[in-house]
């Protein structure tokens, strides 16, 4: 604990121009690998992908939300949403180096989302933040409480830490989707009981 007696703010401009994309894979090892290859990649200060913004979604949290998108591929095992600041005499280098990345890694090439405005972003953001809307649903459906967690790990033991973690739970046979920052190995796993035995199992898992 701590208390703050002063601070320095700095204001930088706006960025002009944002790229995002929505990017399916087939296989969770290779959106893994997709994962590591831009993070290290944005981490360069040479390469022009530098990714302001990588979000997961899992392939529970894919099939909860088809409902509302049944564009997203019936094969699809996650997906990564990926944002990009750039100088528009930039956008084409950027999206021939983000689609080598993709091909290399397995991504869905043919089924990318896009989005190069604003207003098309904005349709993100709800895919993105309708998944809390629908366990939210699913939960008080139940009659019941979710348990989720809000966990941060070191990049290098970021696949240690999600293998371990999905494993118990589908070990025990519970509901979950997991969703979040994987760009800085920031995810939530949301469980999802089916019955008061269920929700002390969860609350047991958690601790």
């Amino acid at each position: 604990l701590g208390f703050i007696s002063k601070i320095k703010l700095k204001l930088i401009p706006l960025p002009e121009n944002i790229l995002s994309m929505i990017i399916f894979f087939d296989d969770e090892n290779n959106l893994n690998n997709f994962i590591d290859d831009v993070r290290s990649k944005s981490q360069i200060k040479e390469e022009i992908i530098a990714l302001r913004e990588i979000e997961f979604f899992d392939k529970n949290t894919l099939d909860i939300l088809r409902g509302d998108y049944s564009s997203i591929p019936g094969n699809s095992k996650g997906a990564v949403w990926i944002e990009q600041e750039h100088e528009i005499e930039d956008e084409q280098k950027f999206l021939e180096e983000i689609e080598a990345v993709i091909e290399k890694n397995y991504g869905d090439i043919e089924n990318l989302w896009f989005a190069f405005n604003n207003n098309e972003r904005v349709k993100f953001k709800e895919f993105r933040h309708k998944i809390a809307l629908k366990v939210n649903d699913i939960i008080s459906s139940r009659g019941l409480i979710k348990v989720g967690t809000d966990t941060a790990v070191p990049d290098a033991k970021f696949r240690e830490f999600y293998e371990y973690t999905k494993n118990l739970i589908e070990k025990n046979n519970i509901d979950y989707v997991v969703y979040g920052h994987i760009g800085n190995s920031h995810l939530h796993f949301n469980m999802l009981p089916k019955t008061n035995a269920e929700l002390e199992q969860c609350r047991t898992l958690y601790g």
